[in-house]
């Protein structure tokens, strides 16, 4: 009787829970995030328009990387001005040239994919659903931030460290000590750059629920800071009067770790600001979901 008993209930189960771990077990937040990275990942790429952002996106890294080529290619540079030869002789140059163009591209990518992530589950009442699964919210917040750290490092990060492994690969007596300090501030900073930008752009986009808006706040919040920070500067001076621009601070983690070029202000006070706008960012975000 009980064994009969017990295959009946078995047989009322929806048949996605048979031979599987009961619909009350909680995954855990890893498994969650990569759930939601998954298939937010797989969303994003289906667009071909997209993927031609993508390789766009690479193609000033491969310029930079052709120019150390020539810079190493003796022949190529006697056939060229002299001025060529005296641009690509600077490391410090090349290593600025590529962090700014990491820069640019990686800030265009959350741009574009950031608002897109959140505001749709939002506004279409998806939210429950994915917290019903169950999903914890820290582990959909990890997903949606895997999925523009993946494609910030394939278009950033990753051209960026092989231009710097590059360079140093061609050179004579390769200081490759020196090339793990350029490629340790190269890391640091672009991560710290995409991390507060991401989490920016996913506040922004929870708040708003409507991805054209939230496209144009992120970059009106980037724009009016970035004003408001050079107003303060012209009219209070120094380094520490840049606290608003994520980029200065950003650049002061980089020269600080790198020791290439002027810091736009103290480490420290570098630190703080991308510190604090990521707390500001996750705090909004913890609001709203």
């Amino acid at each position: 009787m009980t064994s009969a008993s017990t295959d009946l209930r078995t047989a009322r189960r929806p048949a996605a829970w048979r031979g599987r771990s009961r619909p009350t077990d909680r995954p855990s937040a890893a498994a969650g995030a990569y759930v939601i990275a998954r298939f937010a990942l797989a969303a994003t790429m289906r667009s071909r328009l997209f993927v031609a952002f993508l390789v766009a996106c690479i193609v000033p890294s491969l310029v930079l990387l052709i120019a150390v080529y020539l810079r190493y290619n003796v022949a190529a540079i006697e056939e060229a001005e002299t001025a060529i030869s005296t641009v690509l002789d600077l490391d410090a140059w090349l290593f600025e040239t590529a962090l700014e163009i990491a820069q640019a591209v990686t800030f265009l990518v959350v741009l574009v994919v950031g608002p897109a992530l959140v505001a749709p589950d939002l506004a279409n009442n998806a939210m429950p659903l994915y917290l019903s699964r169950p999903v914890p919210r820290r582990a959909y917040v990890v997903g949606k931030l895997l999925v523009l750290l993946g494609l910030c490092v394939a278009v950033g990060l990753g051209p960026g460290l092989l231009l710097i492994v590059v360079n140093a690969g061609y050179g004579g007596e390769v200081d490759w000590l020196g090339a793990a300090r350029l490629a340790s501030a190269f890391t640091a900073s672009l991560l710290a750059w995409t991390v507060c930008l991401s989490m920016l752009a996913l506040a922004i986009s929870a708040w708003v629920k409507w991805r054209p808006a939230a496209t144009l706040g992120l970059l009106s919040a980037y724009i009016v800071t970035t004003t408001l920070d050079d107003v303060l500067q012209s009219a209070l001076g120094g380094r520490t009067a840049s606290f608003l621009d994520l980029a200065d601070a950003v650049q002061a983690i980089s020269a600080t770790l790198a020791g290439v070029g002027e810091p736009a202000m103290p480490a420290t006070l570098a630190g703080m600001v991308v510190a604090g706008l990521a707390a500001l960012a996750t705090w909004a975000l913890a609001l709203r979901l």
